[in-house]
C-alpha cells in the first residue's frame, strides 16, 4: 500500500511565478510574494502553493550528479526557503523538465528521475510542474518519461502533487492519471487576451482555453484535474491585460470547471475589485467542492452559454457566460437544471452575495459583454436546504 496520502483531493490553489518573475526567480522575491499573500488574505482564501518556474536550477549539476539551485538566486538553498514557506502556511512548488534540458537550458530531469525526486523531497517540495521542453515528439516516449517521474515521486517518501505540463499536445487527460499525475495541462500558456487565433502555439486567450477544455469533464475528479493554465487577474504582458469583466468571467468559469486556481500576477497588482474577486469565498467553494464534478454546458446560442455543476448538499452551481461584445439576456429553465417544477428554488448570486427565494420555472438572466453571471441554486425543502 502507498504509505503517503493522495495529493490534490480538490483542485490545487496558489501562484505560478513565470508571468510575474520570468526567468529569474529568487528567494527574496518569492518571500515577498508570500508576505503579500499573507497580508492581503489570499493565503487564508486558499492560495497556498507557490510554484517557482524559470531558471531556478544552477547551470550544471553538482559533480556527483545532484540537481542544485542557482546559488546566486537562492543563496540559502531551497530547503531553507521551503521551511520558511511552510512556517508561514504555504507550500513550495518547482518546475522541471522531462527533457535533458529545461526550457531555459538548465539541467533537465530525464535519466535523473529518482535522484531528483529524492532531492525535491529532501528540500520539502510540495508540487512539481513537469514540462516537456527538449523532449522528443513521440507519444510513447513522452508517456514513459512522465511515468518515470511519477513513479519516482511516489517512491520519494513525501506527498508531492504532480502536474504534467505538455501543453495539452498529447491529450494527457487520457493517460496522466496512470502516469501518477494529479493535474495536467489542456492548452498552451495563457495570454492576457480574451480571444486568440485558433492556430496559436505560443499562447492562447481565455476563449481558446475554454474551447480546449470543453468536453473533458469526465476525465477530471478528486485526485486528478484538467488544468487550462493560470488565472489572469492582474497579469499584464506587452500592454495587454483583461478587463474586470473578463477576469470575472475567467475566474468564474475556472471555478465551474473545477480547474486549479493558480494566480500569476505581481500580487501588488491585485487590489480593489480584482482582490475581492480572487478572494470570493463562495466562488472558491464551488471550485473546491468535494464532489469534484466539473460543470457541463447545458445550452449554447450564439455568444451565450449556460453551464451547470452539481455540488455537495443538493446545491447546483450555474453559470451564464456571454463571450460576445454586446449585453445579452437568456432565460434559464430550472427544470433543465434538474429542479422539480413549481417548487421554489433558492437562487444565490455569487458575485453580489444576494439571494432570491422564489424562483419557480424560468428565470431571466442579463449578462454584460465578456462577462459571467454565477449562481448557486437549491430546491426549497431539499435535505441540504438552508
Amino acid at each position: 500500500m502507498d504509505p503517503t496520502p493522495t495529493p490534490a483531493p480538490t483542485p490545487p490553489m496558489g501562484w505560478m511565478s513565470w508571468p510575474c518573475l520570468g526567468a529569474e526567480p529568487s528567494e527574496g522575491r518569492v518571500r515577498a510574494v508570500a508576505a503579500h499573500f499573507a497580508e492581503s488574505g489570499l493565503r487564508d482564501a486558499g492560495y497556498r502553493q507557490l510554484v517557482i518556474e524559470g531558471d531556478w536550477q544552477a547551470q550544471q549539476r553538482a559533480a556527483d550528479g545532484r540537481l542544485q539551485a542557482d546559488p546566486r538566486l537562492f543563496p540559502h538553498g531551497l530547503g531553507e526557503l521551503a521551511a520558511h514557506l511552510h512556517e508561514h502556511g504555504f507550500g513550495l512548488g518547482l518546475s522541471a523538465s522531462a527533457g535533458e534540458r529545461t526550457c531555459g537550458g538548465r539541467p533537465g530531469s530525464f535519466g535523473h528521475e529518482a535522484a531528483d525526486a529524492a532531492a525535491f523531497a529532501a528540500w520539502g517540495v510540495d508540487l512539481l510542474s513537469y514540462d516537456y521542453c527538449h523532449g522528443p515528439d513521440d507519444l510513447g516516449e513522452a508517456m514513459a518519461r512522465y511515468t518515470a517521474m511519477g513513479a519516482a515521486l511516489r517512491a520519494c517518501g513525501r506527498p508531492i502533487t504532480y502536474a504534467i505540463c505538455d501543453w495539452g499536445l498529447r491529450a494527457p487527460w487520457l493517460w496522466a492519471r496512470r502516469a501518477g499525475a494529479q493535474m495536467w495541462r489542456t492548452a498552451h500558456d495563457l495570454l492576457p487576451v480574451w480571444d486568440s487565433p485558433r492556430n496559436a502555439r505560443a499562447g492562447v486567450g481565455v476563449l481558446m482555453a475554454l474551447e480546449r477544455i470543453s468536453g473533458l469533464e469526465r476525465h477530471a475528479g478528486p485526485g486528478g484535474w484538467n488544468d487550462p493554465h493560470v488565472l489572469l487577474l492582474g497579469v499584464e504582458q506587452g500592454g495587454a491585460r483583461l478587463s474586470v469583466n473578463e477576469c470575472r468571467a475567467q475566474f468564474g468559469m475556472w471555478c465551474l470547471l473545477a480547474a486549479p486556481l493558480m494566480l500569476a500576477c505581481d500580487p501588488r497588482h491585485l487590489v480593489g475589485e480584482l482582490l475581492d474577486l480572487a478572494g470570493n469565498a463562495e466562488a472558491i467553494a464551488i471550485d473546491q467542492d468535494p464532489l469534484g464534478r466539473p460543470a457541463t454546458c447545458l445550452a449554447r446560442s450564439g455568444a451565450l452559454s449556460i453551464w451547470s455543476r452539481p455540488l455537495a448538499g443538493d446545491l447546483v452551481a450555474v453559470g451564464v457566460l456571454n463571450s460576445g461584445d454586446q449585453p445579452a439576456e437568456v432565460v434559464v429553465d430550472l427544470a433543465q437544471l434538474g429542479f422539480a417544477p413549481l417548487q421554489p428554488v433558492h437562487m444565490r448570486d455569487v458575485w453580489t452575495r444576494r439571494t432570491r427565494e422564489d424562483a419557480l420555472v424560468r428565470v431571466p438572466v442579463a449578462v454584460g459583454p465578456r462577462d459571467l453571471r454565477l449562481f448557486t441554486m437549491q430546491q426549497s425543502g431539499s435535505p441540504g436546504a438552508r
